[in-house]
């Protein structure tokens, strides 16, 4: 697939999930989840975990055979009064971000 033909693809398939999702130049920006609800319900309560924030950079590049993504995650969490996460947050937001990935990895290879 083309480059631009790998962007939408990615571009509708977290827009189906409605992800904030921004486009540029080079690829697009996804992000997940809210601070506030996650700081107020932590991991508690599923809707806590589910609104774990964090974001993908997809960057995709031209290649001789069509096109190449790269992702570069990270937390949105934001400021913390310590250096450590609290109980189960590094497998929450780990989860998170693999979902993004993964998401990312199949919508990037499903064929034209």
């Amino acid at each position: 697939m083309n480059p631009e033909k790998v962007k939408t693809k990615l571009q509708e398939a977290f827009g189906d999930r409605r992800y904030k999702v921004q486009s540029s130049n080079s690829g697009l920006k996804v992000e997940t989840g809210s601070r506030t609800l996650y700081r107020l319900w932590g991991e508690m309560v599923p809707w806590g975990k589910n609104n774990a924030p964090v974001g993908l950079i997809l960057t995709i590049l031209p290649t001789a055979g069509g096109a190449e993504v790269k992702a570069s995650a990270y937390d949105r969490f934001g400021w913390r009064l310590t250096d450590k996460t609290f109980f189960g947050a590094d497998e929450t937001f780990t989860s998170k971000i693999d979902q993004l990935i993964q998401l990312a990895r199949s919508a990037s290879e499903t064929p034209d």
